[in-house]
């Protein structure tokens, strides 16, 4: 008879979870719909935060009158035969346009240009000696284009322009500023947008720092970059083969061995493209990648995407190391069969083992299950531990105890979809520049609960100092700048699904059990995962369900304050400085809601 009373209550409890993870997902679409209608216009943008002034001008004069050494920028621009006349000019006429006056621009002509083509760049550089006009005859890719016009002048700094790109008026002037402020510095970026015909901006790109994943599959950067030319030069220029896509091939290589404070990211937009301008094209630029990994992680294979980005597959090495996979639970009988099942039923890995911790379960069909798993399933263990919840330590004490050489660690109500889940997971985790790797979590909707933690200081709002990333958004839906739907480096992972290799773990002393006991602990261990030289890595092919929450509760409802509150003031304290800044983010992006809204 209590059996029957105990199965009861639960059925109605998961009847009433089911109610209200509906209720919370319906509530989250709608408030994202609304969100993203009142996103800041980004015409009004531009003319509160990004619109020079005339103290503005005089203060880009006087550095420069200033400077006692200049350094030359060399910009090269390289014209089709079909290249509209309209669009060359626009881009002629930014040089011209520059507050900066040390530069020089080689203007490349097929021999099957138009007269017109000719008789513009002809009058543009008549009496301007920094245009060079170089007329090429004969067939050429355009990787070898820009080798001779890398060839053909001298420059500190060499940037590649499209026909219709278009330069702010100060952008070269930052780029001198910037190269001065960081003297180590051989590649330098700025954020961009689109411009029409009329000049009206649209589409902003704001970037984040130098990201390694999310350059090589979404290439991020773009051509929009100056590279230090004798560095590129020293790298052997740009790739010749016309079936390569020479502007990213060339980053990739110039790239590889640098360290971070070398390549300089200014969170300014100081190019604009056509709003015409094709998109990129992954399949292109393939073989580019395909040559970098086999320079940097020569058993690593790149391939094209469903949506024509790219993708990296990292080596599992032999012999395949052991998983551990460590879910903590208390009741919760079906969320557990659940999560249980979808591992051992789906996951292709070959290699893992299961350690439940059961903090303290009483429901009776809760109890016979966690009794039967180690029976029915030789990779599961159960360890009892029936004090106060503290999911960190928890976590800790099943860590000290596993086999593995990763762990893996796994929230009670999350579900496996995918078989590769942890084999990708694993791939990245083996990287030796990496610590955490997190997982794509979808709520049951088949909408985004999680793709990586934007850190902030949470003065606007106290969920924003770590806050998911587009929460809400479609399963497919590619996100800002393509950023749901590509591997990238991000400054925190949940621990929801997290991989990591054990030794890591261990080395910085876990998750923090002594001031972080539930809420922020994943946070705090990705930033001083951050702290040992180690980045933390976002996969979306790694994907999962995650009925989040469902067994803690809200961290905001009243009986949970008491505990959030304090755990929410130790972390500011504690990481005041680094969450003011996220590099993984960009500064002009709101922080309170990361939806990639304008401030």
């Amino acid at each position: 008879m209590m059996k029957l009373l105990d199965k009861s209550r639960g059925l109605v409890r998961d009847a009433l979870q089911n109610l209200k993870q509906g209720l919370r997902a319906a509530n989250r679409q709608r408030l994202y719909r609304r969100r993203m209608k009142r996103g800041l216009d980004y015409t009004a943008w531009i003319a509160t935060h990004d619109t020079p002034s005339a103290q503005d001008r005089a203060a880009w004069q006087q550095w420069i009158k200033a400077q006692t050494k200049a350094t030359m920028v060399g910009m090269v621009l390289n014209a089709h035969a079909d290249s509209d006349v309209v669009q060359l000019k626009r881009s002629i006429d930014s040089l011209l346009a520059q507050s900066y006056p040390h530069w020089q621009l080689t203007v490349v002509l097929p021999a099957s240009g138009t007269d017109a083509q000719t008789l513009l760049v002809e009058k543009l550089a008549a009496g301007e000696p920094r245009i060079q006009v170089l007329s090429v005859a004969g067939e050429a890719s355009l990787g070898q284009l820009a080798n001779l016009a890398l060839q053909s002048r001298q420059s500190a700094w060499v940037g590649l322009m499209h026909v219709g790109d278009q330069l702010r008026e100060q952008a070269l002037l930052v780029l001198a500023q910037t190269a001065q402020a960081y003297p180590d510095a051989v590649l330098i970026y700025p954020d961009e947008d689109r411009i029409n015909a009329q000049g009206r901006r649209s589409q902003h790109h704001f970037k984040p720092d130098w990201n390694a994943d999310y350059q090589r599959s979404a290439n991020y950067i773009g051509h929009v970059y100056w590279m230090a030319r004798a560095h590129l030069v020293q790298q052997g220029g740009y790739a010749a083969d016309p079936n390569t896509a020479h502007e990213y091939e060339a980053l990739l290589r110039c790239t590889e061995g640098l360290a971070g404070e070398q390549i300089v990211h200014v969170p300014q937009v100081l190019w604009h493209q056509p709003t015409e301008a094709q998109p990129w094209s992954g399949a292109k630029a393939l073989s580019g990648l395909q040559a970098h990994l086999e320079r940097s992680a020569p058993a690593a294979r790149a391939s094209v995407t469903e949506q024509g980005l790219l993708r990296v597959h990292y080596a599992i090495p032999e012999p395949v190391p052991l998983v551990s996979i460590v879910i903590c639970t208390r009741n919760q009988f079906k969320l557990l069969q659940t999560c249980i099942s979808s591992i051992t039923q789906l996951t292709s890995y070959p290699r893992y083992e299961i350690i439940i911790v059961d903090n303290g379960s009483d429901e009776s069909r809760t109890l016979d299950y966690l009794a039967c798993l180690p029976k029915q399933d030789h990779r599961i263990r159960v360890i009892r531990d029936d004090s106060p919840f503290n999911y960190a330590a928890l976590n800790n004490m099943a860590v000290d105890q596993a086999s593995g050489e990763l762990v893996a660690l796994l929230n009670n109500d999350i579900e496996a979809i995918h078989a590769d889940w942890l084999t990708e997971m694993v791939g990245h985790a083996m990287r030796p520049e990496v610590g955490c790797v997190g997982a794509k979590l979808l709520y049951p909707n088949d909408t985004v609960q999680h793709m990586g933690v934007l850190v902030g200081p949470g003065r606007d709002a106290p969920d924003a100092i770590a806050a998911h990333y587009l929460r809400g958004i479609p399963r497919n839906a590619p996100g800002y700048a393509n950023r749901a739907i590509v591997a990238q480096q991000l400054t925190a992972v949940t621990a929801a699904c997290l991989v990591i290799r054990k030794a890591t773990f261990l080395q910085i002393g876990g998750l923090d059990a002594e001031h972080l006991a539930v809420t922020y602990n994943d946070v705090d261990f990705c930033l001083r995962v951050g702290e040992l030289g180690l980045c933390n890595v976002f996969t979306p092919h790694a994907l999962l369900y995650h009925h989040e929450s469902v067994s803690r509760g809200r961290d905001m409802s009243s009986k949970n304050q008491a505990r959030f509150l304090p755990e929410l003031a130790y972390m500011q304290r504690r990481w005041g400085s680094q969450l003011a800044h996220d590099p993984c983010y960009n500064p002009n992006l709101s922080h309170q809601k990361p939806d990639f809204l304008l401030t």
